[in-house]
């Protein structure tokens, strides 16, 4: 079964556009890592997904073909019927993709005052823009194993969570649909995010001090009784 979006000129441009892409060479994830993770981290800008998507179960080995306004981007096969199909409910190009259960449930949560899913904010990427130092187009291998193809204009990204949790990913998005589903962070949401992030330590620091502060205490009561 396939499921494909809108745009790239039809489902037979769609269909030969596949085949171009999975018979490409493309840059590996351990590539891509060793190539951009510095410089994403580095130059790279937070942003946090900012649109209301549609979301269903996935078939088992369903696979959904992502088209987005400049054509396909990549395909992916359902591996477990826990798996969801996403489509960006506001973009020109309605794009689809699938995402794994155990990420889904962090990066969205149901609103019936928004008839869809609404983006949490783990559904955020440090991106940076593909500039005139990239190629004008060339080949990514997604972590699910397929080509992906880049464009400039586009933005390389890093997911705040990934599918596995112990390691990271690189991937794509297309520009017109990033700037129709991403807005850059505020500096309040970004002082907010500092606050949840280091609360603990400041926690464990301020406990710290207390207990200090109690034995400096003890102890000059006793060095006073001492000296009685």
């Amino acid at each position: 079964m396939s499921s494909k979006g809108v745009g790239g000129g039809g489902i037979g441009a769609v269909d030969n556009q596949v085949i171009i892409l999975q018979s490409s060479s493309s840059q590996s994830q351990s590539q891509l890592l060793d190539s951009y993770y510095q410089k994403i981290q580095e130059d790279g800008v937070v942003y946090q997904k900012s649109m209301v998507v549609h979301a269903r179960r996935a078939i088992l080995n369903e696979t959904v073909v992502t088209v987005t306004m400049d054509g396909v981007e990549t395909s992916n096969v359902a591996t477990s019927d826990t798996d969801w199909v996403v489509t960006n409910r506001d973009t020109l190009a309605h794009e689809s993709y699938i995402v794994p259960d155990s990420i889904f449930c962090k990066k969205y949560r149901y609103s019936s005052n928004h008839r869809g899913w609404i983006p949490t904010t783990l559904c955020r990427v440090k991106a940076i823009k593909v500039d005139s130092s990239f190629p004008s187009s060339f080949y990514i291998t997604a972590r699910w194993n397929q080509p992906m193809i880049v464009h400039r204009g586009d933005y390389l990204v890093i997911p705040f969570i990934s599918t596995n949790e112990s390691a990271l990913e690189i991937y794509r998005i297309a520009q017109i649909e990033f700037n129709q589903t991403y807005r850059q962070l505020t500096m309040m949401e970004k002082s907010t995010d500092y606050f949840n992030n280091h609360h603990h330590l400041g926690q464990t620091l301020l406990i710290s001090f207390t207990c200090l502060t109690c034995i400096a205490a003890a102890a000059l009561v006793l060095f006073k009784k001492g000296n009685k």
